[in-house]
């Protein structure tokens, strides 16, 4: 029902599949608001990313300057290695 890529709502039906020469029908519903992110031809796994979530891209502190080290990520400059 869903392709990669599609945006989906929490409940919505996602994926579908038939068995017993279609007497039976199963249904995969969205556990989360978001979009598809992959489908497994192999498993028919389906992962959801949810949406965005925005983070601060500097840091400020009373403790002062912050410097971004790439290993380690953001240190102040009182606690930099």
């Amino acid at each position: 029902l869903k392709k990669e890529g599609d945006q989906v709502a929490q409940g919505e039906v996602i994926a579908e599949a038939k068995s017993l020469f279609g007497l039976l029908t199963s249904r995969a519903t969205a556990t989360l608001e978001g979009t598809v992110e992959s489908i497994s031809g192999v498993t028919g796994q389906v992962v959801l990313r949810g949406p965005p979530n925005p983070l601060q891209s500097t840091p400020t502190s009373k403790a002062g300057c912050w410097r971004w080290f790439p290993t380690r990520g953001w240190w102040s400059k009182a606690a930099a290695p």
